[in-house]
C-alpha cells in the first residue's frame, strides 16, 4: 500500500508540475508578442495561441481545425504575395525543413502590415509530423528597410547620373567611394581611384589650399561651404578646373567619413576669361578710337596752320631774286614746316586718317630692304639676322609706311637689347604665310573684327629687356615711351598704319625674356589709290574768271586767295557754309569752280555741296581738308565732288588742281 501511495503522490506531482508548465506556456502564448501556431502534416491548424485576435484580427477559433488555404489568414494576404506564400509553405510542409516567408497580410481592421513566419518541425512520440509556426508583426522593420532600400537606390541614381564627382573618404584622405562621373571628369575608371589618396592628382601650386580645406572640414562640425577652385590632373594630362564643398558624419558602427561634392568649372572660368578679355578689348578699343579722334582733329587743325606757312614761304620764293640772302631763311622755314607735315601725317596715320599710296608689295623684299639699310645703326651687342619665306603672295600697301612700320620694330629691338647690357643678344626678322582662325586672331591687337584667312606676316623678335605686363599694354599709347625723352608717335603710328592696311599686331613678351611683335596683313589688301601729279608748268598757268574758296581759316583763305589771284583768277571768298551757299546761288553761271573746305560753321561742307548741286548739277567742286583723302571719301563719295585737295599743300599743286576743275 504504502508503495502503490507513494508513486500515486508521486504521479499527482508530475501531473502537478505538468499543469503548471502547461499554464505558464499558456500564459505566455497568450501575452507574447508573435502568434504562436501548431500545424499538422496536411498543414492543418492544431493551435493558435490566443494573441492571434489582437495581432491578427481574427479569433483562434476561426482558425484552428482549418487548412491554410481554409482559413482566414491565407483570405488576408496580399494578392500579389499569396502564390508564392503558398508554394513555399507547401514546400516546406512537404520536406520537413525550417523555414521563413515575409508576407504582406490585412489586418482585421483593414490595415496592411507586414509578417514573418518562422516554421520549426519536429515528430511527435507516436512518430506524427508536426510543425510550430511563430508569426511576428514586422510592419516597422519592413518599411525601414525599404526605405533604406529605397534611399539606396535614389543614391545610386543620383550619382550614377549626376554630373558632379561625389566622392567619400576617410579621414587619412583615402578614396572609399567615389561616383561613376569620374571617368568623364577625369578620366580614371571607379575602381582605380578607391583605395588610393586623389592628392597626387591636384596641382602643386593648389595642393595646399586643398589641404587646407579636407583638415578644415575632418575637425568642423558646421555646414557644407562652397570651397575654394582648384586644379585637378585629367588622366589626358590637361588641367581641369574644380570647385567643391564637403560634410562630414559618423557611420552606425562610428567611423568618420567626409563627402565631398565637386563640380567642373573649367568651362565656365574660360567664358569669365573670355568676358573679361573682351571687355578689355572693348574698353582698349574705345580708349584708342578716342585718341584717334583726338589725334586727327589735332592733325586737321595743324595742316590748317602749316598751309599759309607753306604756301606763303612758297609765294616768298618766287618772289625772291635768285641771289637773295633771305631764300636760306625761307627754304629753313619750308623744311621745317614739311618736318611738322609729316609729323601731321603720323598723327593721321595713327587715327586710321592717312592715305596711302598702295601698291603690291611683297613683304619678305620689303623687310630685307628695311633690315639691311638699318645694319649700321642697329647696336653692336645685337646680331641680326633673317628667316623670311620666298614665294610669299603680295599684300596690297603701301610700301613707305611699311618700311616704317619695320624700322620702328627693328630700331625698339635694338634699343631693348642695348639697355639689357648684361650680354649680347639677337635680333630675328622673319616673313611667312598663316591661315589665321577666330581664336587666334581675335586675340590680337585690331584683331577682333578681322575676318578669318590667309594672312602675310612679318615679325621682328629679340632678346632684349623685354616689358612687363603694365608696359605692354600702354606701348600703342601715344608719345608712351620707356626711355627718357619721347620721339613721336612711336608704336601709336605703327597702329595707326597697320589699322589702315586693315591688319592686326600681336605682342609677346616678358620682363628680362624679350619681345616678339607681329604684323599681320591681309592677302590682297585694299584697292590702289592714285594720286595726281602736278604738271611741271604749273606755277606759270594763268586763266580767267570766277572761283569761289569757302574756308573758315583766314590763313589758308589769304594763301589760296593771292595765289589763284597771281594766276588771273577773281576769287570770292566765304568764311561760312551758308554764305558760301548764298554767294553761289547770286551767279551759279559765273562761277567756274567751287574750293570748298570740309568742315565749315554754319552749314557743313556736305551740305554746302549738296546745296551747290542742286542749284547747278555740273558744278565744279574741290574739296579741301586737313583730313586725308581717304578719310573724305567716305563722307563725299558718289556725292558729286570733282577732285580732292589735302592741307598743307603749295600753290603749285593748288593751280594744278584748279586747272583740272576749269580745263576739264
Amino acid at each position: 500500500m504504502a508503495e502503490q501511495y507513494k508513486k500515486r503522490s508521486e504521479l499527482l506531482a508530475e501531473l502537478e508540475q505538468l499543469r503548471e508548465t502547461e499554464a505558464r506556456y499558456q500564459r505566455l502564448a497568450e501575452n507574447a508578442a508573435d502568434v504562436i501556431a501548431e500545424v499538422d502534416g496536411h498543414g492543418r491548424f492544431l493551435y493558435v495561441s490566443p494573441n492571434a485576435t489582437r495581432i491578427l484580427g481574427y479569433p483562434p477559433e476561426e482558425i484552428i481545425g482549418k487548412t491554410f488555404q481554409e482559413g482566414a489568414i491565407f483570405k488576408n494576404v496580399h494578392p500579389d504575395d499569396r502564390e508564392s506564400l503558398l508554394t513555399r509553405y507547401v514546400e516546406a510542409i512537404q520536406s520537413g525543413d525550417d523555414s521563413v516567408l515575409i508576407y504582406r497580410y490585412r489586418h482585421g481592421d483593414g490595415r496592411w502590415c507586414w509578417f514573418e513566419s518562422k516554421g520549426k518541425a519536429y515528430q511527435t512520440p507516436e512518430g506524427r509530423f508536426r510543425a510550430v509556426v511563430i508569426s511576428r508583426d514586422v510592419t516597422d522593420r519592413e518599411q525601414a528597410l525599404r526605405k533604406l532600400s529605397e534611399h539606396q537606390r535614389r543614391f545610386s541614381m543620383l550619382t550614377e547620373t549626376s554630373q558632379e564627382l561625389i566622392t567619400e573618404l576617410d579621414p587619412e584622405g583615402r578614396v572609399l567611394f567615389m561616383s561613376p562621373s569620374c571617368e568623364a571628369l577625369l578620366g580614371y575608371k571607379v575602381e582605380e581611384l578607391v583605395g588610393t589618396t586623389p592628392f597626387g592628382l591636384v596641382h602643386p601650386d593648389d595642393i595646399e589650399t586643398v589641404a587646407k580645406m579636407f583638415l578644415n572640414r575632418v575637425e568642423s562640425d558646421g555646414p557644407p561651404r562652397h570651397g575654394h577652385v582648384f586644379r585637378v590632373l585629367h588622366r589626358d594630362g590637361s588641367w581641369r578646373w574644380f570647385q567643391g564643398s564637403g560634410v562630414n558624419y559618423v557611420t552606425d558602427e562610428g567611423e568618420p567619413r567626409i563627402v565631398s561634392v565637386s563640380r567642373e568649372v573649367t568651362h565656365l572660368l574660360r567664358a569669365i576669361d573670355e568676358r573679361q578679355k573682351l571687355e578689355k578689348w572693348v574698353q582698349q578699343a574705345q580708349k584708342y578710337e578716342s585718341l584717334g579722334v583726338m589725334a586727327g582733329g589735332v592733325a586737321h587743325d595743324f595742316n590748317n596752320l602749316l598751309t599759309p606757312i607753306l604756301g606763303d614761304a612758297a609765294l616768298i620764293l618766287m618772289d625772291l631774286p635768285a641771289d637773295s640772302p633771305l631764300r636760306p631763311r625761307i627754304e629753313k622755314i619750308q623744311r621745317a614746316a614739311h618736318q611738322a607735315a609729316s609729323l601731321t601725317n603720323q598723327m593721321l596715320d595713327y587715327a586710321g586718317m592717312g592715305s596711302p599710296e598702295t601698291t603690291p608689295v611683297d613683304v619678305s623684299k620689303l623687310v630685307l630692304e628695311m633690315g639691311q639699310l638699318l645694319e649700321s645703326v642697329v647696336t653692336k651687342k645685337a646680331q641680326v639676322s633673317f628667316d623670311l619665306a620666298v614665294d610669299l603672295p603680295s599684300v596690297e600697301a603701301d610700301a613707305a609706311q611699311l618700311g616704317q612700320v619695320v624700322i620702328n620694330l627693328i630700331t625698339n629691338a635694338s634699343e631693348a637689347i642695348e639697355e639689357n647690357s648684361r650680354h649680347d643678344g639677337r635680333i630675328i626678322v622673319r616673313s611667312g604665310q598663316v591661315m589665321a582662325d577666330r581664336q587666334g586672331i581675335s586675340r590680337m591687337f585690331l584683331g577682333e573684327a578681322l575676318p578669318v584667312g590667309p594672312y602675310v606676316y612679318f615679325e621682328v623678335e629679340d632678346t632684349g629687356c623685354g616689358m612687363d605686363e603694365n608696359t605692354r599694354a600702354r606701348i600703342f599709347d601715344p608719345f608712351f615711351t620707356t626711355k627718357f625723352t619721347g620721339r613721336g608717335l612711336g608704336m601709336a603710328a605703327v597702329v595707326g598704319i597697320v589699322r589702315k592696311h586693315r591688319g592686326a599686331i600681336d605682342v609677346e613678351s616678358r620682363a628680362e625674356s624679350g619681345t616678339r611683335v607681329r604684323v599681320l596683313l591681309p592677302v590682297g589688301g585694299a584697292p590702289l589709290v592714285v594720286h595726281d601729279v602736278p604738271r611741271d608748268d604749273s606755277a606759270s598757268w594763268r586763266s580767267s574768271g570766277v572761283v569761289l574758296v569757302a574756308d573758315d581759316d583766314e590763313g589758308v583763305l589769304d594763301l589760296m586767295c593771292e595765289t589763284l589771284t597771281r594766276a588771273g583768277l577773281e576769287v570770292r571768298t566765304a568764311a561760312r557754309g551758308d554764305e558760301a551757299i548764298e554767294i553761289y546761288r547770286r551767279a551759279p553761271n559765273e562761277i567756274r569752280a567751287v574750293l570748298l573746305d570740309r568742315t565749315m560753321p554754319g552749314t557743313s561742307g556736305e551740305d554746302v555741296l549738296q546745296e551747290i548741286l542742286a542749284i547747278r548739277p555740273d558744278a565744279r567742286i574741290l574739296v579741301v581738308s586737313g583730313y586725308s583723302e581717304q578719310s573724305c571719301e567716305k563722307q563725299f563719295a558718289g556725292k558729286g565732288a570733282a577732285g580732292f585737295l589735302q592741307k598743307p599743300f603749295l600753290p603749285e599743286t593748288l593751280l594744278e588742281k584748279v586747272r583740272a576743275l576749269i580745263e576739264n
